[in-house]
């Protein structure tokens, strides 16, 4: 199981119990899979919009990783998938700037 789907299961899990703090968490991190999803596909196969998608999916990360940083002192799933979305960020802004 990658690092998003371990936050999404462990917003489901604290959602279960009546505690919505992590209600946008679990939104943010619904939006980031797909397009990261997307991104590798692209990038595998050399893709013609590889780099307009990296540029849509710095700004998708960067919510998802805002979001999980509210939350990453105390849920440790939610800091290292704010971390995997950092590191995200860091990777597309070394493509799109090539």
């Amino acid at each position: 199981m990658g690092l998003g789907e371990a936050c999404v299961a462990h917003c489901i899990k604290v959602l279960s119990t009546c505690d919505t703090s992590l209600a946008d968490c679990l939104v943010s991190v619904n939006a980031m899979l797909p397009m990261c999803t997307a991104l590798a596909r692209y990038a595998a196969t050399d893709a013609k919009r590889l780099k307009d998608l990296a540029a849509v999916c710095i700004t998708v990360c960067d919510d998802c990783a805002k979001e999980c940083e509210k939350h990453a002192d105390k849920h440790a799933e939610c800091k290292a998938c704010g971390d995997a979305c950092d590191a995200c960020i860091k990777a597309c802004k070394d493509l799109v700037d090539a």
